[in-house]
């Protein structure tokens, strides 16, 4: 959670990290070519705002910024409310995203669109670090994922999973991670969000993204 300036600024280095092509300084053109990227730069700072600027004297201003971050949600499509994600988040494209505001998700987590986290009679789903959400997926209910999770794409995820598992079916089950292709997005059990963003840094761009296919789909 962004209890201070110095997390914010360190939420919004991870996240420049994980987006593709990563970003090591923001310029000021950059909404333009980056639109989800701006989406998630408004979204740490509302956060920052509803976390530590608390006072009378800032509640007009709080909710002038969180009004022109709703408009921002609604032109591309994404729902996502604060406090949700750890640093680290990575949307995959605009469009079609919904999340409840009672998930909580890890660091490093890449989500595709289509994919909805929604509760189910009041309880919402946990995810651990370094989740990859394929396109389609949707998980919901009170399920606790681990870490290292992959939810493949139109995958239906209705219970819990352990850590290091690969999910695909509706309703979702676990297959052999050796049979699938390796996330190529981020290195396994980051221990910080420090050594996180340096590690980006020798990582090139893959030539071609592996899909995540659902178990009877083409």
């Amino acid at each position: 959670m962004i209890d201070s300036k110095a997390a914010l600024n360190e939420y919004l280095r991870a996240d420049m990290a994980s987006h593709r092509p990563a970003i090591k300084r923001w310029r000021f053109w950059y909404p333009l070519k980056y639109p989800v990227l701006a989406f998630q730069r408004r979204l740490r700072r509302i956060e920052y705002l509803r976390n530590c600027r608390t006072t009378w004297l800032w509640r007009p201003y709080v909710a002038w910024a969180n009004y022109r971050f709703l408009m921002h949600s609604v032109r591309i499509g994404v729902s996502i409310p604060p406090n949700v994600f750890g640093p680290g988040l990575a949307l995959a494209h605009w469009g079609n995203v919904m999340v409840n505001s009672k998930a909580r998700v890890g660091a490093n987590c890449r989500i595709h669109p289509g994919t909805c986290i929604g509760a189910n009679s009041g309880a919402a789903p946990v995810l651990g670090d370094n989740c990859y959400i394929g396109p389609g997926a949707k998980i919901y209910g009170g399920v606790e994922l681990g870490d290292n999770v992959r939810v493949g794409a139109n995958a239906v995820v209705n219970r819990s999973f352990p850590s290091d598992s690969l999910l695909v079916g509706v309703p979702a089950c676990l297959v052999d991670p050796a049979k699938a292709s390796p996330n190529p997005w981020a290195p396994a059990k980051p221990p910080s969000v420090s050594s996180y963003i340096e590690s980006l840094a020798h990582v090139s761009e893959p030539e071609e993204i592996p899909m995540l296919v659902a178990a009877g789909t083409a």
